[in-house]
Protein backbone atom coordinates (compact mmCIF):
# COMPACT_ATOMS: atom_id res chain seq x y z
CA UNK A 1 0.00 0.00 0.00
CA UNK A 2 3.49 2.30 0.65
CA UNK A 3 4.45 1.93 -2.20
CA UNK A 4 1.36 2.56 -4.52
CA UNK A 5 0.98 5.51 -2.33
CA UNK A 6 4.61 6.78 -3.00
CA UNK A 7 3.85 5.93 -7.32
CA UNK A 8 0.69 8.38 -7.22
CA UNK A 9 2.77 11.10 -5.34
CA UNK A 10 2.98 14.29 -7.80
CA UNK A 11 5.96 16.37 -7.95
CA UNK A 12 5.20 20.03 -6.52
CA UNK A 13 6.40 22.92 -8.51
CA UNK A 14 9.32 24.06 -6.01
CA UNK A 15 10.46 20.57 -6.77
CA UNK A 16 10.30 20.77 -10.85
CA UNK A 17 12.46 23.88 -10.50
CA UNK A 18 14.67 22.10 -8.59
CA UNK A 19 15.70 19.46 -10.37
CA UNK A 20 15.95 21.89 -13.76
CA UNK A 21 18.33 23.78 -12.04
CA UNK A 22 20.38 20.85 -10.88
CA UNK A 23 20.88 19.04 -14.57
CA UNK A 24 23.34 19.71 -16.82
CA UNK A 25 21.43 21.27 -19.97
CA UNK A 26 24.20 23.36 -21.23
CA UNK A 27 26.13 20.33 -22.90
CA UNK A 28 23.13 19.56 -25.36
CA UNK A 29 22.85 21.54 -28.80
CA UNK A 30 20.35 21.46 -31.95
CA UNK A 31 23.04 19.26 -33.64
CA UNK A 32 22.80 16.71 -31.22
CA UNK A 33 18.65 16.38 -31.32
CA UNK A 34 17.87 13.13 -33.39
CA UNK A 35 16.60 13.94 -36.76
CA UNK A 36 13.95 11.39 -38.19
CA UNK A 37 15.37 11.04 -41.43
CA UNK A 38 13.53 8.77 -43.71
CA UNK A 39 14.49 4.92 -44.02
CA UNK A 40 16.94 3.86 -47.04
CA UNK A 41 14.69 2.29 -49.89
CA UNK A 42 15.76 -1.67 -50.27
CA UNK A 43 17.63 -2.14 -53.67
CA UNK A 44 14.99 -1.92 -56.73
CA UNK A 45 12.76 0.20 -55.00
CA UNK A 46 12.55 3.72 -56.40
CA UNK A 47 10.90 6.94 -55.38
CA UNK A 48 9.45 9.72 -58.06
CA UNK A 49 8.75 13.22 -56.68
CA UNK A 50 6.37 15.27 -58.49
CA UNK A 51 5.40 18.34 -57.48
CA UNK A 52 6.14 17.78 -54.18
CA UNK A 53 4.43 14.30 -53.73
CA UNK A 54 5.86 10.96 -53.44
CA UNK A 55 5.14 8.54 -55.80
CA UNK A 56 6.00 5.16 -55.61
CA UNK A 57 7.27 3.49 -58.25
CA UNK A 58 8.25 0.27 -57.09
CA UNK A 59 7.89 -2.30 -59.68
CA UNK A 60 5.51 -4.81 -59.26
CA UNK A 61 6.81 -8.62 -58.13
CA UNK A 62 7.85 -10.41 -60.88
CA UNK A 63 5.48 -14.09 -61.07
CA UNK A 64 7.38 -17.11 -60.20
CA UNK A 65 9.31 -18.83 -62.22
CA UNK A 66 6.69 -21.55 -62.89
CA UNK A 67 3.76 -19.75 -63.46
CA UNK A 68 5.60 -17.72 -66.22
CA UNK A 69 6.51 -20.33 -68.24
CA UNK A 70 3.89 -23.10 -67.66
CA UNK A 71 1.38 -20.40 -69.34
CA UNK A 72 2.00 -20.62 -73.23
CA UNK A 73 1.42 -17.95 -75.07
CA UNK A 74 -1.76 -16.81 -76.11
CA UNK A 75 -2.79 -16.67 -80.08
CA UNK A 76 -4.64 -13.50 -81.49
CA UNK A 77 -6.15 -12.60 -84.42
CA UNK A 78 -4.93 -9.64 -85.47
CA UNK A 79 -2.10 -8.37 -88.00
CA UNK A 80 1.73 -9.27 -88.20
CA UNK A 81 4.18 -6.74 -88.30
CA UNK A 82 5.66 -6.64 -91.65
CA UNK A 83 9.95 -7.59 -91.05
CA UNK A 84 10.39 -8.82 -94.35
CA UNK A 85 13.61 -8.10 -96.12
CA UNK A 86 13.58 -6.33 -99.59
CA UNK A 87 13.94 -8.25 -102.48
CA UNK A 88 17.50 -9.61 -103.95
CA UNK A 89 19.70 -7.44 -106.39
CA UNK A 90 21.85 -10.10 -107.78
CA UNK A 91 23.07 -7.77 -110.50
CA UNK A 92 25.28 -6.12 -107.38
CA UNK A 93 26.54 -9.68 -106.56
CA UNK A 94 28.42 -9.66 -109.85
CA UNK A 95 32.37 -8.59 -110.06
CA UNK A 96 31.82 -7.87 -113.59
CA UNK A 97 34.32 -10.66 -114.76
CA UNK A 98 32.96 -12.49 -117.95
CA UNK A 99 34.57 -16.01 -117.35
CA UNK A 100 33.69 -19.10 -119.20
CA UNK A 101 32.41 -22.15 -118.30
CA UNK A 102 35.81 -24.09 -117.83
CA UNK A 103 37.20 -21.04 -115.15
CA UNK A 104 34.07 -21.56 -112.98
CA UNK A 105 34.62 -25.21 -113.44
CA UNK A 106 38.26 -24.98 -112.35
CA UNK A 107 37.53 -22.74 -109.27
CA UNK A 108 34.91 -25.88 -107.75
CA UNK A 109 37.73 -28.39 -108.80
CA UNK A 110 41.23 -26.80 -109.01
CA UNK A 111 43.71 -28.78 -110.84
CA UNK A 112 45.41 -29.73 -108.02
CA UNK A 113 41.92 -31.86 -107.07
CA UNK A 114 42.37 -33.84 -110.39
CA UNK A 115 45.85 -34.26 -109.73
CA UNK A 116 45.06 -35.92 -106.74
CA UNK A 117 42.62 -37.73 -108.25
CA UNK A 118 45.16 -39.52 -111.30
CA UNK A 119 47.20 -40.71 -108.73
CA UNK A 120 44.58 -42.56 -106.53
CA UNK A 121 42.82 -44.05 -109.63
CA UNK A 122 47.19 -45.10 -110.55
CA UNK A 123 47.04 -46.84 -106.65
CA UNK A 124 43.68 -48.12 -106.64
CA UNK A 125 44.62 -50.07 -110.15
CA UNK A 126 47.79 -50.91 -108.71
CA UNK A 127 46.46 -52.70 -105.73
CA UNK A 128 44.05 -54.53 -107.78
CA UNK A 129 46.05 -55.78 -110.76
CA UNK A 130 49.61 -55.01 -109.48
CA UNK A 131 50.45 -52.48 -112.40
CA UNK A 132 49.72 -48.97 -112.57
CA UNK A 133 47.14 -47.85 -114.91
CA UNK A 134 49.16 -44.65 -116.19
CA UNK A 135 46.79 -41.96 -115.96
CA UNK A 136 47.37 -38.29 -116.04
CA UNK A 137 45.48 -35.35 -114.96
CA UNK A 138 44.63 -34.26 -118.30
CA UNK A 139 43.18 -38.09 -119.23
CA UNK A 140 41.21 -37.58 -116.50
CA UNK A 141 39.51 -33.76 -116.93
CA UNK A 142 39.43 -36.00 -121.03
CA UNK A 143 37.07 -38.23 -119.19
CA UNK A 144 35.39 -35.86 -116.96
CA UNK A 145 34.09 -33.71 -120.50
CA UNK A 146 33.52 -36.28 -122.23
CA UNK A 147 30.75 -37.52 -119.42
CA UNK A 148 29.56 -33.52 -119.27
CA UNK A 149 29.47 -34.20 -123.60
CA UNK A 150 27.80 -37.40 -122.66
CA UNK A 151 25.45 -35.37 -120.38
CA UNK A 152 24.21 -32.95 -122.69
CA UNK A 153 23.63 -35.08 -126.46
CA UNK A 154 22.09 -38.06 -124.23
CA UNK A 155 22.84 -40.93 -126.13
CA UNK A 156 21.18 -44.14 -124.21
CA UNK A 157 24.41 -45.93 -124.48
CA UNK A 158 28.25 -45.07 -123.99
CA UNK A 159 29.51 -47.30 -126.66
CA UNK A 160 27.24 -45.35 -128.84
CA UNK A 161 29.74 -42.62 -129.47
CA UNK A 162 32.33 -44.90 -130.33
CA UNK A 163 32.06 -46.50 -134.13
CA UNK A 164 31.40 -50.45 -132.62
CA UNK A 165 30.63 -52.26 -135.73
CA UNK A 166 32.37 -55.67 -135.85
CA UNK A 167 30.72 -57.63 -138.17
CA UNK A 168 26.83 -58.53 -138.27
CA UNK A 169 26.27 -59.22 -134.05
CA UNK A 170 26.44 -55.18 -133.62
CA UNK A 171 24.93 -53.94 -136.56
CA UNK A 172 22.17 -52.76 -134.90
CA UNK A 173 24.69 -50.50 -133.09
CA UNK A 174 25.39 -48.71 -136.43
CA UNK A 175 22.75 -46.33 -136.49
CA UNK A 176 19.72 -45.34 -134.93
CA UNK A 177 16.94 -42.82 -135.07
CA UNK A 178 17.29 -39.90 -133.01
CA UNK A 179 15.33 -37.03 -132.75
CA UNK A 180 13.72 -37.68 -136.07
CA UNK A 181 17.14 -38.34 -137.94
CA UNK A 182 19.02 -40.75 -138.94
CA UNK A 183 22.61 -40.42 -137.12
CA UNK A 184 26.07 -42.68 -137.34
CA UNK A 185 28.07 -43.55 -135.03
CA UNK A 186 31.56 -42.54 -133.93
CA UNK A 187 31.56 -38.83 -131.99
CA UNK A 188 34.93 -37.47 -133.12
CA UNK A 189 34.89 -35.22 -130.10
CA UNK A 190 34.72 -37.72 -128.02
CA UNK A 191 36.68 -41.11 -130.09
CA UNK A 192 39.53 -38.86 -131.27
CA UNK A 193 40.19 -37.83 -127.53
CA UNK A 194 40.00 -41.33 -125.98
CA UNK A 195 39.43 -45.16 -127.37
CA UNK A 196 36.26 -46.97 -126.01
CA UNK A 197 38.23 -49.54 -124.00
CA UNK A 198 40.72 -46.85 -122.32
CA UNK A 199 37.15 -45.03 -121.26
CA UNK A 200 35.54 -48.24 -119.73
CA UNK A 201 38.91 -48.79 -118.08
CA UNK A 202 38.77 -45.34 -116.60
CA UNK A 203 35.86 -44.87 -115.83
CA UNK A 204 35.93 -48.27 -113.90
CA UNK A 205 39.18 -47.90 -111.69
CA UNK A 206 38.29 -44.05 -110.61
CA UNK A 207 39.25 -43.15 -107.23
CA UNK A 208 39.33 -40.20 -105.01
CA UNK A 209 40.90 -41.77 -101.67
CA UNK A 210 43.30 -45.14 -100.93
CA UNK A 211 41.06 -47.89 -99.78
CA UNK A 212 43.56 -49.40 -97.66
CA UNK A 213 44.09 -46.04 -95.32
CA UNK A 214 42.21 -45.74 -92.14
CA UNK A 215 38.78 -43.73 -92.08
CA UNK A 216 35.99 -42.27 -90.31
CA UNK A 217 33.66 -45.08 -89.79
CA UNK A 218 30.89 -43.26 -89.31
CA UNK A 219 31.59 -41.17 -92.30
CA UNK A 220 29.22 -43.44 -94.98
CA UNK A 221 30.52 -40.88 -97.71
CA UNK A 222 34.30 -41.23 -97.19
CA UNK A 223 35.07 -43.19 -100.29
CA UNK A 224 33.71 -39.74 -102.49
CA UNK A 225 34.24 -37.16 -99.57
CA UNK A 226 37.30 -35.40 -101.11
CA UNK A 227 34.58 -34.85 -104.43
CA UNK A 228 32.10 -33.55 -101.47
CA UNK A 229 34.05 -31.36 -99.68
CA UNK A 230 35.85 -29.60 -102.87
CA UNK A 231 32.41 -28.62 -104.37
CA UNK A 232 31.04 -27.64 -100.49
CA UNK A 233 33.69 -25.25 -99.67
CA UNK A 234 33.31 -23.24 -103.29
CA UNK A 235 29.66 -23.34 -102.43
CA UNK A 236 30.07 -21.92 -98.93
CA UNK A 237 32.35 -19.19 -100.45
CA UNK A 238 29.52 -17.50 -102.36
CA UNK A 239 27.80 -14.72 -101.20
CA UNK A 240 24.94 -15.08 -99.14
CA UNK A 241 21.31 -13.42 -100.67
CA UNK A 242 18.87 -12.51 -98.31
CA UNK A 243 15.79 -14.84 -99.48
CA UNK A 244 17.19 -18.78 -99.14
CA UNK A 245 14.81 -21.83 -100.50
CA UNK A 246 15.42 -25.31 -98.36
CA UNK A 247 14.17 -28.44 -100.14
CA UNK A 248 15.25 -32.30 -100.18
CA UNK A 249 16.57 -33.14 -103.60
CA UNK A 250 17.17 -36.71 -105.07
CA UNK A 251 20.34 -37.74 -106.60
CA UNK A 252 19.33 -40.71 -109.14
CA UNK A 253 21.17 -43.86 -108.39
CA UNK A 254 20.07 -47.01 -108.41
CA UNK A 255 22.59 -49.36 -107.44
CA UNK A 256 23.62 -51.36 -104.35
CA UNK A 257 23.61 -48.67 -101.01
CA UNK A 258 22.31 -48.19 -97.61
CA UNK A 259 21.78 -45.21 -97.86
CA UNK A 260 19.54 -45.22 -100.82
CA UNK A 261 16.05 -43.77 -100.04
CA UNK A 262 12.58 -43.89 -102.50
CA UNK A 263 10.68 -40.62 -102.13
CA UNK A 264 7.41 -40.97 -104.61
CA UNK A 265 6.30 -37.80 -105.16
CA UNK A 266 9.87 -36.70 -106.62
CA UNK A 267 10.87 -37.28 -110.37
CA UNK A 268 13.23 -39.24 -109.26
CA UNK A 269 12.04 -41.19 -106.83
CA UNK A 270 14.87 -43.65 -106.17
CA UNK A 271 18.42 -42.52 -105.19
CA UNK A 272 20.49 -40.56 -102.25
CA UNK A 273 18.46 -38.23 -100.63
CA UNK A 274 20.24 -34.77 -100.36
CA UNK A 275 19.20 -31.26 -98.60
CA UNK A 276 19.97 -28.15 -100.59
CA UNK A 277 20.23 -24.77 -98.91
CA UNK A 278 19.83 -22.49 -102.36
CA UNK A 279 19.73 -18.79 -103.47
CA UNK A 280 16.18 -17.57 -105.19
CA UNK A 281 17.96 -17.86 -108.34
CA UNK A 282 19.20 -21.62 -108.23
CA UNK A 283 22.64 -21.28 -107.04
CA UNK A 284 23.43 -23.70 -104.76
CA UNK A 285 24.86 -22.71 -101.26
CA UNK A 286 25.67 -25.69 -99.16
CA UNK A 287 24.20 -28.94 -98.56
CA UNK A 288 24.31 -32.04 -96.46
CA UNK A 289 23.72 -35.68 -98.09
CA UNK A 290 21.66 -37.62 -96.11
CA UNK A 291 22.97 -40.45 -94.46
CA UNK A 292 20.35 -41.84 -91.75
CA UNK A 293 21.54 -41.65 -88.00
CA UNK A 294 24.39 -39.19 -87.74
CA UNK A 295 23.46 -36.84 -90.44
CA UNK A 296 22.75 -34.36 -87.51
CA UNK A 297 23.58 -33.93 -84.25
CA UNK A 298 21.59 -36.75 -82.17
CA UNK A 299 20.59 -33.74 -79.13
CA UNK A 300 18.79 -31.98 -82.19
CA UNK A 301 17.52 -35.05 -83.84
CA UNK A 302 15.92 -35.81 -80.19
CA UNK A 303 14.77 -31.79 -79.40
CA UNK A 304 13.88 -30.78 -82.53
CA UNK A 305 13.65 -33.53 -85.19
CA UNK A 306 15.20 -34.23 -88.45
CA UNK A 307 13.49 -31.35 -90.56
CA UNK A 308 14.30 -28.16 -87.88
CA UNK A 309 17.69 -29.98 -87.35
CA UNK A 310 18.62 -30.04 -91.24
CA UNK A 311 17.74 -25.94 -91.15
CA UNK A 312 19.82 -25.64 -87.91
CA UNK A 313 22.75 -27.45 -89.87
CA UNK A 314 22.40 -25.59 -93.08
CA UNK A 315 21.81 -21.93 -91.06
CA UNK A 316 25.28 -22.22 -89.88
CA UNK A 317 27.14 -20.91 -92.74
CA UNK A 318 24.52 -18.13 -93.02
CA UNK A 319 26.38 -14.92 -91.75
CA UNK A 320 24.23 -12.83 -89.00
CA UNK A 321 25.56 -9.60 -90.96
CA UNK A 322 21.77 -8.72 -91.88
CA UNK A 323 18.47 -10.49 -91.72
CA UNK A 324 17.35 -13.83 -93.94
CA UNK A 325 14.56 -15.45 -94.88
CA UNK A 326 14.37 -18.98 -95.06
CA UNK A 327 11.75 -20.36 -97.19
CA UNK A 328 10.42 -24.48 -96.58
CA UNK A 329 8.12 -26.86 -97.10
CA UNK A 330 6.18 -28.59 -94.35
CA UNK A 331 8.92 -31.11 -93.80
CA UNK A 332 11.37 -28.51 -92.09
CA UNK A 333 8.19 -25.98 -90.55
CA UNK A 334 6.67 -26.39 -87.57
CA UNK A 335 6.84 -24.50 -83.80
CA UNK A 336 10.24 -25.04 -83.15
CA UNK A 337 11.99 -24.80 -86.08
CA UNK A 338 11.01 -21.47 -86.87
CA UNK A 339 12.04 -20.12 -82.88
CA UNK A 340 15.54 -21.34 -83.57
CA UNK A 341 17.21 -18.45 -85.65
CA UNK A 342 16.08 -15.27 -84.80
CA UNK A 343 18.26 -14.69 -82.85
CA UNK A 344 20.68 -15.10 -85.78
CA UNK A 345 18.50 -12.38 -87.91
CA UNK A 346 17.30 -14.89 -89.73
CA UNK A 347 13.24 -15.60 -89.99
CA UNK A 348 11.73 -18.38 -91.58
CA UNK A 349 8.53 -18.61 -93.70
CA UNK A 350 6.80 -22.03 -94.70
CA UNK A 351 3.66 -24.37 -95.35
CA UNK A 352 2.91 -26.03 -92.03
CA UNK A 353 0.79 -28.59 -90.95
CA UNK A 354 -2.26 -28.35 -88.65
CA UNK A 355 -0.66 -31.27 -86.13
CA UNK A 356 2.49 -28.92 -85.42
CA UNK A 357 0.19 -26.10 -84.18
CA UNK A 358 -2.57 -27.03 -82.49
CA UNK A 359 -2.63 -24.47 -80.75
CA UNK A 360 -3.69 -22.10 -83.07
CA UNK A 361 -4.67 -24.83 -85.90
CA UNK A 362 -7.91 -25.06 -83.84
CA UNK A 363 -8.68 -21.41 -83.96
CA UNK A 364 -9.39 -21.44 -87.53
CA UNK A 365 -12.31 -21.45 -89.60
CA UNK A 366 -13.10 -24.34 -91.55
CA UNK A 367 -12.11 -24.93 -95.01
CA UNK A 368 -16.31 -24.93 -95.83
CA UNK A 369 -16.51 -21.20 -94.13
CA UNK A 370 -13.75 -19.99 -96.40
CA UNK A 371 -14.94 -18.56 -99.83
CA UNK A 372 -12.05 -18.27 -102.23
CA UNK A 373 -9.17 -15.37 -101.38
CA UNK A 374 -10.54 -15.58 -97.84
CA UNK A 375 -7.89 -16.40 -95.14
CA UNK A 376 -7.68 -16.42 -90.82
CA UNK A 377 -4.59 -14.73 -89.31
CA UNK A 378 -3.01 -15.08 -85.85
CA UNK A 379 -0.14 -14.01 -84.38
CA UNK A 380 1.13 -15.06 -81.14
CA UNK A 381 0.50 -12.30 -78.67
CA UNK A 382 5.00 -11.37 -78.61
CA UNK A 383 4.15 -10.62 -81.97
CA UNK A 384 7.40 -13.10 -82.83
CA UNK A 385 5.37 -15.68 -85.10
CA UNK A 386 2.79 -15.35 -87.46
CA UNK A 387 -0.54 -17.91 -88.70
CA UNK A 388 -2.33 -17.60 -91.66
CA UNK A 389 -4.94 -19.98 -93.28
CA UNK A 390 -5.59 -18.94 -97.22
CA UNK A 391 -8.36 -20.78 -99.47
CA UNK A 392 -7.31 -20.81 -102.50
CA UNK A 393 -8.65 -23.95 -105.24
CA UNK A 394 -7.71 -25.80 -101.70
CA UNK A 395 -6.72 -24.36 -97.89
CA UNK A 396 -3.07 -24.10 -96.95
CA UNK A 397 -1.45 -23.36 -93.90
CA UNK A 398 1.68 -20.77 -93.54
CA UNK A 399 3.94 -20.43 -90.38
CA UNK A 400 6.23 -16.77 -90.77
CA UNK A 401 8.18 -14.69 -88.47
CA UNK A 402 8.71 -12.28 -90.35
CA UNK A 403 5.62 -11.34 -92.82
CA UNK A 404 1.85 -11.87 -92.91
CA UNK A 405 -0.83 -11.19 -94.76
CA UNK A 406 -0.45 -6.99 -95.62
CA UNK A 407 0.28 -5.68 -98.41
CA UNK A 408 -2.19 -7.70 -99.53
CA UNK A 409 -1.94 -8.28 -103.50
CA UNK A 410 -3.78 -10.31 -106.29
CA UNK A 411 -3.48 -13.37 -108.59
CA UNK A 412 -5.42 -14.39 -110.68
CA UNK A 413 -7.59 -17.59 -111.03
CA UNK A 414 -9.84 -19.59 -113.31
CA UNK A 415 -13.29 -18.97 -112.63
CA UNK A 416 -16.03 -21.77 -113.78
CA UNK A 417 -19.16 -19.84 -112.99
CA UNK A 418 -17.56 -16.88 -115.67
CA UNK A 419 -15.02 -19.18 -118.16
CA UNK A 420 -12.43 -16.51 -117.40
CA UNK A 421 -9.48 -15.36 -114.91
CA UNK A 422 -10.73 -13.18 -112.01
CA UNK A 423 -8.65 -11.49 -109.45
CA UNK A 424 -7.99 -13.67 -106.19
CA UNK A 425 -6.95 -11.40 -102.91
CA UNK A 426 -3.55 -13.15 -101.96
CA UNK A 427 -2.09 -12.14 -99.23
CA UNK A 428 1.91 -11.11 -98.78
CA UNK A 429 3.59 -14.24 -97.34
CA UNK A 430 2.08 -16.10 -100.02
CA UNK A 431 3.20 -13.80 -102.88
CA UNK A 432 6.60 -13.84 -101.32
CA UNK A 433 6.36 -17.64 -100.41
CA UNK A 434 6.10 -18.58 -104.63
CA UNK A 435 8.50 -15.85 -105.80
CA UNK A 436 11.36 -17.43 -103.38
CA UNK A 437 10.73 -20.61 -102.84
CA UNK A 438 11.72 -21.79 -107.08
CA UNK A 439 15.04 -22.07 -106.09
CA UNK A 440 15.61 -25.34 -105.77
CA UNK A 441 13.13 -26.65 -108.63
CA UNK A 442 15.68 -23.80 -110.53
CA UNK A 443 18.54 -25.71 -109.78
CA UNK A 444 17.46 -29.35 -110.13
CA UNK A 445 16.04 -28.39 -113.86
CA UNK A 446 19.36 -26.93 -114.97
CA UNK A 447 20.87 -30.33 -113.34
CA UNK A 448 18.26 -32.30 -115.17
CA UNK A 449 19.78 -30.28 -118.68
CA UNK A 450 23.42 -32.22 -118.17
CA UNK A 451 22.86 -35.14 -115.83
CA UNK A 452 24.02 -38.51 -117.96
CA UNK A 453 21.43 -41.09 -118.06
CA UNK A 454 23.86 -43.47 -119.38
CA UNK A 455 23.50 -47.24 -118.48
CA UNK A 456 26.74 -47.93 -116.77
CA UNK A 457 26.57 -52.10 -117.18
CA UNK A 458 28.32 -53.19 -120.21
CA UNK A 459 27.11 -55.96 -122.10
CA UNK A 460 30.23 -58.02 -122.75
CA UNK A 461 28.98 -59.54 -125.65
CA UNK A 462 29.56 -56.73 -127.69
CA UNK A 463 33.08 -55.89 -126.36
Amino acid sequence: MASSATRDKALTDNEIIKLLETSDLSSLSDEDDPVDEPPTPPEGIGVLEVEGCNVDVTPEAPASASSSHCRPLRWRQSKMCNRQTSDDNFEEQIDGELRNPSKFFFEYFDKNFWKNVAGQTNLYHCQKNSKSLDTNTNEILSLVGIEILMGTLKLPQARLYWNIVRGMRCLRYASFVWGGYNMQLDIPLVSSNITRDRYYKLRNNLHFVNNLEDHDVNDKLWKVRPLIDAFRNKCISLPRSQHLPVDEQMIPFTGKCKMRTYVPSKLNPLGLKNFILASSDGLVLDFPIYTGKGTIPGSDQKEHGLGAGILKLLARTIPNDYNHVIYSDRFFTSSKSIQLLPDQNIFQTGTVMANRIKEVASKFKRDQELQQGQWNEYVREDQEICALKWKDNKSVTFLSSCIGSEPEGTCKRWCNTEKAKVSVKQPAIIKSYNRNMGGIDLCDRYMAYYRSNIDIRCNKKCN
